[in-house]
């Protein structure tokens, strides 16, 4: 079930989640079943570090998610695919890029039926 976390806007016109999930102590494939269950339940803002050592479990939650992950720039994107060890064409990360579009849709899909992280 998916519920809305408010968001904030930043002065650049970025929109943040006003609610994290912390993924400290999450590691293994008991953390990934449950990052993985908080990107389900609609968390969009998953806070995680290199001290937590679990980048893995991180990774493979999201990329088992219906959640396209992105970011602010496409730097920004591929230090967060680096880290978390994803591995995407350049046609891949073309059509991340594209998410950057005003209405953040690649192809007018229905904002109804299909989400973008």
């Amino acid at each position: 079930m998916n519920h809305p976390i408010p968001e904030k806007v930043l002065n650049d016109g970025t929109k943040v989640p006003v609610i994290g999930f912390g993924t400290a102590g999450l590691k293994g494939a008991d953390g990934v079943t449950v990052i993985a269950s908080a990107i389900d339940a609609g968390y969009r803002l998953i806070d995680t570090a290199f001290n937590y050592e679990n980048e893995g479990a991180v990774g493979k939650a999201v990329r088992q998610s219906s959640v396209l992950p992105k970011a602010s720039s496409v730097k920004h994107q591929t230090e967060n695919l680096n880290i978390f060890d994803f591995e995407l064409s350049p046609e891949e990360m073309n059509v991340i890029s594209a998410l950057s579009r005003e209405d953040g849709r690649l192809w007018g899909q229905d904002p109804n039926s299909y989400e973008e992280l």
